[in-house]
């Protein structure tokens, strides 16, 4: 993730196949520890992933690498939030009236971001 993450718009062709290449271990290790977990009986899975859209991700960057030397970076179009910027919007949500909780979220969000600036 830190090589989408780190990387422009566009990626070289050497960065994307590092990332499919990555992507691909990743698929093979979460696939091989959800089966010894299930195995053993074990609920260590909970969530399921995308792992649809995940690998339609990394077919996509492989198919562009060998067409061009530069490939788009997935990262463009996903919506990655910062985990610190959830948990304040969530603090901030449950200290106020459920009748003005979006108006209130709103200016204590603005208040918060003002103080940050004056820091």
């Amino acid at each position: 993730m830190h090589l989408l993450y780190h990387g422009d718009v566009w990626l070289p062709r050497d960065v994307a196949l590092e990332c499919v290449k990555c992507g691909q271990h990743f698929r093979a290790a979460y696939g091989f520890l959800a089966f010894k977990s299930h195995e053993k009986k074990q609920i260590k899975f909970c969530l399921a992933p995308k792992m649809h859209a995940f690998e339609e991700i990394i077919f996509l960057m492989e198919h562009q690498s060998k067409k061009a030397s530069w490939v788009y970076n997935p990262i463009v179009e996903s919506c990655s939030l910062d985990e610190d910027f959830v948990g304040h919007a969530a603090f901030i949500t449950r200290h106020v009236s459920p009748r003005l909780m979006a108006l209130r979220t709103f200016d204590r969000y603005l208040t918060q971001i003002l103080l940050a600036w004056q820091l």
